[in-house]
């Protein structure tokens, strides 16, 4: 976000949730209200059984969110410890560093979501009650001021379809409005959209990549969409397209990841996995220079050359213009449910790529958890057969990684990591 005491929600997916991030009212963490007297501190969602990362689960089994205040070293336990969810979660989100949040995925249907943040004096807290949405969601994101996932395509008032958004108020309770985005004949196409991802363009503006049913798997489709709160529709500001690439989006069975990121200076890029089996397009990304309606005719990067051929499933900004990608464990085009439990860093302006070491290795990690992205570096909690759940902590420019945290007492993944300043209540 362009929010300085708020960064951008990472990462990102297909018809919008959006979760209301810090407007005026709370505090962003110490030092901004004498009623803050606690310490920032880590959460970690520590899952047993049924727990899936951050890649399509069940739903079944338990997550503990527990809070520590450094998961570089040492280990912590979920027995007698944390706060006890009955649910596993899919997808995570955060609003900056003023809470963290979990998804369940629903395939379609109503699905739940459960806010966490710190209470004044640093002690972990939900930020509300449990969120019930009708309808689906496909993705997550973020804008200036909203938290953002997707849900699936309903039906108007007036009989055409749409893309449901859900903005969703942390400080208000978790109370939820609901916007629409029309996807029948999407931008004169002709075609019925759906919409993966939201990145924050600033002025009340996201960005959002776009898939046509029936549209050509080698062109990419992204929209600036423009959000009044005193409206129930949004508008397209611009339509970007372009033949060099593949749509933007990753997917998992059903559910979508978004696949466009800021960097510092305020450009945009934009990635593609080139997920469907019908491209012939490589794996690559494009960019969009800050306040351009158009991509930059002299930026491409040729990602799946520059892998050995691999392609990604997800995509997440680090900071400058450093992306974590997660990879797929093979060469070529991925089916739906190919594992993809290794990592790589690129720089954008060099076009640089650099595979992540120092964790297990592909075929020895039973489970990875949602990245996590805190001030350079990254967090991804990491299961392996032999070994109890670990946080892993890798370098963001180097991508050199190190054993942290260990979860024990019978954990069997640890689906997200957060770091969380007090907020004033």
């Amino acid at each position: 976000m362009k929010n300085s005491t708020v960064s951008k929600l990472r990462p990102w997916g297909a018809v919008l949730l959006l979760l209301a991030t810090a407007s005026c009212s709370k505090n962003d963490g110490p030092g901004g209200d004498n009623n803050v007297t606690g310490d920032p501190q880590f959460m970690i969602a520590a899952a047993l059984s049924g727990g899936s990362g951050g890649s399509g689960g069940t739903g079944q089994g338990t997550t503990y969110f527990l809070q520590v205040g450094d998961v570089e070293s040492g280990e912590t336990t979920i027995v007698d410890n944390g706060i006890i969810q009955a649910n596993t979660f899919t997808h995570w989100a955060e609003s900056g560093t003023n809470a963290a949040f979990g998804f369940l995925y629903g395939q379609g249907n109503d699905y739940s979501a459960t806010g966490f943040e710190l209470s004044a004096e640093g002690k972990l807290q939900r930020t509300g009650g449990d969120i019930l949405i009708v309808d689906g969601f496909t993705t997550v994101g973020s804008t200036d001021r909203y938290v953002v996932g997707a849900g699936r395509t309903v039906t108007l008032a007036n009989d055409k379809k749409a893309g449901k958004f859900n903005f969703i108020d942390f400080e208000n309770n978790n109370v939820v409005l609901q916007k629409y985005l029309e996807s029948e004949n999407f931008q004169g196409t002709g075609l019925e959209a759906s919409f993966v991802g939201v990145v924050d363009a600033g002025n009340n503006e996201f960005f959002t990549g776009v898939i046509l049913t029936d549209g050509d798997p080698n062109m990419v489709y992204v929209a600036k969409v423009g959000f009044d709160a005193n409206s129930d529709n949004m508008v397209v500001k611009n339509f970007y397209t372009d033949n060099r690439l593949s749509y933007s989006a990753g997917q998992m069975r059903s559910a979508r990841y978004g696949m466009i990121g800021n960097d510092n200076n305020g450009n945009t890029y934009v990635f593609s996995g080139s997920y469907s089996a019908a491209t012939t397009k490589k794996a690559g990304a494009l960019k969009i220079n800050s306040g351009a309606n158009n991509f930059d005719a002299d930026y491409y990067f040729d990602i799946e050359t520059k892998s050995g051929g691999h392609r990604f499933r997800k995509v997440f900004p680090i900071s400058e213009d450093y992306f974590l990608l997660e990879m797929y464990n093979e060469t070529g085009a991925p089916g739906s449910q190919s594992p993809a439990t290794q990592y790589a860093i690129v720089k954008m302006s060099t076009q640089s790529f650099t595979w992540v070491t120092g964790i297990p290795a592909k075929d020895e990690i039973t489970n990875a958890g949602w990245p996590y992205i805190h001030n350079g570096k990254i967090y991804i909690g990491i299961t392996t057969p032999d070994e109890d759940p670990t946080v892993y902590v890798i370098d963001g420019k180097t991508g050199v990684g190190k054993a942290g945290i260990v979860v024990k007492g019978g954990a069997t993944s640890i689906p997200r990591v957060a770091y969380l300043t007090p907020q004033d209540n």
